[in-house]
Parts: structure tokens; C-alpha cells; sequence
């Protein structure tokens, strides 16, 4: 016979991960001191630790609303690329950067419950292609002396 399962809910939770990255660049300059960038980056990530903010406290929840795990597992893989407009000012160069998502592959957590109606409970991965865009400042500095 089996009892009834105490479900929790999570409005917040990390996963403390390891990357492996690989990248590719190409500049081409338009001035002396200015350049166009563009890279392709890809990274593996390791999980080794998670964590979930629990939202409500159970009398037999885990305490002060925090659970955590020691789950040593292959997580996921992303593929983005980045096109960037940068100025150079001596040993300094600094502008914008438009982040463009390729693909992204995300293991399942086996914390959260199966659900028959939901799709992304229907594979072992979360799979996207070309989702979102992103926007960043490329700052770098040169520790060799410009020529």
C-alpha cells in the first residue's frame, strides 16, 4: 500500500556547475581602433550541486525552506554566438555586444515530478533552437603593450 506523497513547490532553484568552453573568434577592423567581432562559443556544463528555495514550509519539509543535493551528473551543452562593436583606447577595449542563443540541451532534474500533460516531461532533455537574445558590454584589457 502507498501513502500519499507531500508534494513541495520551488520558485527558485540553482544548479552549482562546472563548464567546459570552446570558442572561436574573427576581428575585423574598421579603423585603427575600432572592430567588428564576431565568436562562436560552446560550452558543456557538470553539475555537482543543486539547490531549491521550497516555498512553503511543511511540517515535515526540509528546514528553513532549503533543500539541497549532491547530484555529480552531465547537465547540458550550449551553442551561442556574439557579434560586437568594439573601441580600443590604449591598453583598454570596451563596447557592445548582441548575444545570439544557437542551442541549448538541458538534462532534466529528477527532483521535479513527472507530469503527463506537460511536453518537456515527454523527452529526458529540454531541447531549444534560437530562443532569446542577449545584450553585454565586452570590456578587455591588455597586459602586453599595444605596437
Amino acid at each position: 500500500m502507498y501513502g500519499p506523497d507531500v508534494i513541495f513547490r520551488t520558485n527558485k532553484y540553482w544548479y552549482h556547475t562546472v563548464s567546459a568552453n570552446l570558442g572561436v573568434e574573427k576581428q575585423f577592423l574598421l579603423s585603427n581602433n575600432m572592430q567588428i567581432v564576431l565568436d562562436l562559443n560552446m560550452s558543456n556544463y557538470y553539475t555537482y550541486s543543486q539547490y531549491y528555495r521550497i516555498t512553503y514550509d511543511y511540517p515535515t519539509g526540509p528546514p528553513n525552506n532549503k533543500y539541497t543535493r549532491k547530484d555529480n551528473r552531465y547537465f547540458g551543452f550550449s551553442a551561442t554566438s556574439s557579434v560586437g562593436l568594439l573601441k580600443t583606447y590604449n591598453k583598454i577595449t570596451i563596447g557592445p555586444v548582441i548575444i545570439l542563443p544557437i542551442h541549448d540541451i538541458w538534462q532534466k532534474d529528477g527532483i521535479f515530478p513527472e507530469a503527463w500533460n506537460v511536453a518537456e516531461n515527454l523527452s529526458s532533455q529540454r531541447n531549444k533552437w534560437f530562443k532569446g537574445i542577449g545584450a553585454g558590454i565586452s570590456f578587455q584589457y591588455s597586459l602586453a603593450s599595444k605596437k
